[in-house]
């Protein structure tokens, strides 16, 4: 759900949706708040929305589930950890 947005690799698709391999947002979050972030997305009138386009709750997949999104936010940390090096 999120790689149609964010590519395959968390590396963004230009004008759909932002890198999160090098994502401050995501460095600066915690497990939790990324989980909660996740789970409702953001409006496209949000403030900090910087694509103008909505961000679905769950990626636009209601099926995902708790345990489900913590793998998702642990691949985004690995992603993150290759993308930044040593």
């Amino acid at each position: 759900s999120c790689a149609a947005c964010h590519g395959q690799g968390a590396e963004g698709v230009e004008e759909l949706g932002l890198p999160l391999s090098t994502s401050g947002f995501v460095r600066g979050s915690t497990d939790k708040d990324l989980i909660t972030f996740i789970k409702s997305g953001r409006s496209s009138w949000d403030e900090n929305n910087t694509t103008g386009l909505d961000m679905p709750p769950k990626g636009g997949n209601p099926a995902i589930n708790d345990e489900q999104l913590q793998a998702i936010v642990d691949y985004i940390r690995a992603v993150q950890k290759e993308a930044m090096g040593p």
